[in-house]
């Protein structure tokens, strides 16, 4: 299998996010099907249908894929010396410890082409290795900590570009103070967060006759406003 087929490989189900599943596409024939006599003849792959991967080929694929992620030359990164610090509180005012921050550099976006005409299709392979490499440094940037007893958190070294700052805590929405889902900070900006309990009722709808109904609509009611679960 050439370095260039996997490379595709790669940049089609990294971007897609499905490694697990790997596709091989069969143009013509009729498909076969398993029988008592013939117990182990798989129905022929179309193009719609997932490889597994402990099938010989699927194993094969992964194989090469994984070989050739390790060739691929990935930039190396110093780390920076900014810093991002914040608070996280509860919406009715006290700080909430325990809450993980996490913040990620923004990648910056690709020159826009100012030539009339439409753009040229990039090469595939040097398109996946772009990706590859650009998740390499997302993840190897990244700068995570936890708030503390006051829910104040820092976050240390970090380049001086931009981040995106999520806070997550299991049972809470947490968002921004402007009601967002994350910052878009550099070192030195602040970053506070407020958190708000969630809770979970189960709900069983009961017909008449005694039987639970599969597919319900609920209304629910808050401060005048109405939300429609189905």
């Amino acid at each position: 299998m050439g370095r260039s087929t996997v490379l595709l490989i790669a940049f089609a189900f990294l971007a897609g996010g499905v490694l697990g599943y790997l596709f091989r596409g069969s143009s013509e024939g009729p498909e076969a099907t398993p029988s008592p006599q013939n117990p182990d003849l798989a129905p022929a792959p179309t193009a719609h249908s997932p490889v597994q991967p402990d099938s010989q080929f699927g194993r094969e694929v992964s194989r090469s894929l994984a070989e050739t992620l390790k060739s691929i030359p990935l930039p190396d990164y110093a780390p920076g010396t900014g810093t991002i610090t914040g608070q996280v509180r509860l919406k009715r005012g006290g700080p909430l410890p325990g809450v993980l921050v996490r913040a990620e550099w923004l990648p910056p976006p690709k020159e826009q082409r100012t030539a009339s005409g439409p753009p040229e299709d990039e090469d595939l392979e040097s398109l996946a290795r772009e990706f590859v490499c650009r998740e390499h440094m997302i993840r190897s940037r990244r700068s995570e900590g936890q708030t503390d007893a006051a829910g104040r958190y820092v976050l240390s070294g970090l380049a001086d570009e931009k981040h995106m700052v999520r806070a997550y805590l299991e049972g809470y929405t947490i968002t921004t103070s402007r009601g967002g889902s994350w910052h878009i900070l550099r070192p030195g900006e602040p970053g506070n967060f407020v958190a708000e309990a969630r809770v979970t009722l189960p709900v069983q709808v009961q017909l008449p006759g005694g039987e639970v109904a599969e597919v319900a609509k609920i209304l629910l009611t808050k401060d005048s406003r109405i939300t429609t679960l189905n």
